[in-house]
């Protein structure tokens, strides 16, 4: 029987798991993990948006583009030695290639804003995650997905696209862009981002109930 909880499939020959619980794992980290869209990072977007655009101190984007930038030198420096006939791990080099041409297809800033909102995403909705394996394969996923080259789009007869999915990728490509995606520490600031936005939220909810409270009476908050 599959060791997924809840499945009673027959296990294949060479996993403890069923086909279907196999092949979700390899694209999604974890058995149990589903994907996330962008539908489900917009709204963690605009927050992040909003906060860096009117909070954010005047050096934010030079911290960014700091930050970024060793990723991508590092990325090139792989390639540049693979032209030079150095040998390579093709899996490490697939990540390389697709760092560049995310860096050649969005401003450093657009990429920090896409992987805060998953960091904030992953901190306020922690049981959208089966597990931190399966929250770094959607975050690298969504990385993906800022490359033209990794996303397979669909498209009405019109001409009108109706969705994009990213590309299928070995499992040693995704933990090689994980490294990558970890050395900028963007998720670290979309957790710390969102960590204030709620600080916030809470004590605005407590002065409206301080108002709430002035305008009713204290009589009308007494227990019972």
């Amino acid at each position: 029987m599959c060791r997924v909880d809840g499945c009673y499939r027959a296990p294949t020959k060479f996993s403890a798991m069923c086909e279907y619980h196999r092949n979700v794992a390899r694209v999604h980290g974890d058995p149990c993990q589903k994907g996330i869209t962008r539908a489900d990072l917009k709204a963690y977007l605009k927050l992040i948006r909003d906060y860096t655009s009117k909070r954010s101190g005047p050096r934010a984007e030079a911290v960014i583009q700091r930050d970024w930038e060793p990723v991508v030198r590092d990325a090139e420096r792989f390639l540049e030695a693979i032209g030079q006939g150095k040998p390579h791990n093709k899996h490490q080099r697939k990540a390389a290639e697709i760092v560049v041409d995310v860096s050649g297809e969005h401003q450093p800033m657009d990429v920090a804003v896409t992987l805060m909102a998953l960091g904030y995403f992953y901190a306020d909705q922690p049981r959208r995650w089966a597990s931190d394996k399966g929250f770094q394969f959607q975050a690298v996923r969504m990385f993906r997905k800022l490359a033209k080259s990794e996303t397979d789009y669909m498209w009405t007869s019109g001409g009108r696209m109706i969705r994009s999915s990213a590309k299928r990728c070995p499992q040693e490509v995704t933990r090689a862009l994980w490294a990558s995606i970890e050395a900028t520490h963007f998720i670290g600031y979309g957790i710390q981002i969102g960590q204030q936005i709620e600080r916030e939220r809470a004590l605005k909810q407590k002065d409206r109930i301080a108002d709430l409270r002035e305008i009713l009476g204290p009589a009308s908050f007494a227990t019972q």
